[in-house]
């Protein structure tokens, strides 16, 4: 199992307002450790690109997504920063399955 782990941030201002992406890697491996989740961790980073764009206008999120294998798992900080759409999830579900 790899724990494929996204980090994104929409602007310069939330990257410096204590959530950004040294704050969700940190958080992230945190979630490992204390879930006894002792595996290999890949980092996928979209730096400035909203949350709202398609999946395929976000190269780290398609990329981690085309790398996820069976057991593997998509892991990030919160919720919002893979999407705040609904479609967005259920089309990454569907690719995951």
């Amino acid at each position: 199992m790899t724990v494929h782990c996204y980090l994104r941030v929409s602007t310069n201002l939330q990257a410096m307002s204590g959530v950004g992406i040294a704050y969700q890697k940190e958080q992230c491996e945190l979630y490992c450790k204390r879930n006894g989740i002792d595996t290999d961790i890949q980092y996928y980073v979209d730096n400035g690109v909203s949350g709202s764009l398609d999946i395929y206008k976000r190269p780290e999120l398609t990329r981690a997504i085309n790398a996820l294998n069976n057991d593997d798992v998509l892991l990030a900080y919160d919720s919002s920063r893979l999407s705040r759409s609904a479609f967005v999830w259920l089309t990454i579900e569907k690719v995951k399955n």
